[in-house]
């Protein structure tokens, strides 16, 4: 409820990514439901609206099916009240599959 929340109240920050649908709509089909498999768009909005506030970052491994032996990794860092990246934050590590 707080990831979509979220998403409604900053639309313009995820509206750009979200195709076929308006992020009303988005958050009805894949956020709100129970037992719906997280996508970028929604980690992303989870990420901003209460893990990087609790100074925590995230790292996630996305197995995403391409060509060789490592995983493709993507990381959430934490910014401060500048905008500057905190180097020394907690990280939760996820695996992401498709």
């Amino acid at each position: 409820m707080v990831t979509s929340a979220w998403m409604k109240l900053h639309i313009d920050d995820y509206a750009p990514f979200i195709e076929d649908q308006d992020v009303h709509a988005y958050c009805g089909h894949h956020i709100d439901p129970f037992f719906e498999e997280i996508e970028h768009v929604g980690l992303k909005a989870v990420t901003d609206a209460i893990v990087n506030p609790a100074g925590i970052a995230v790292d996630c491994l996305y197995l995403d099916r391409s060509p060789g032996n490592e995983a493709t990794p993507y990381f959430f860092p934490v910014y401060d009240n500048k905008g500057a990246e905190v180097k020394t934050a907690p990280t939760i590590r996820l695996l992401y599959r498709p």
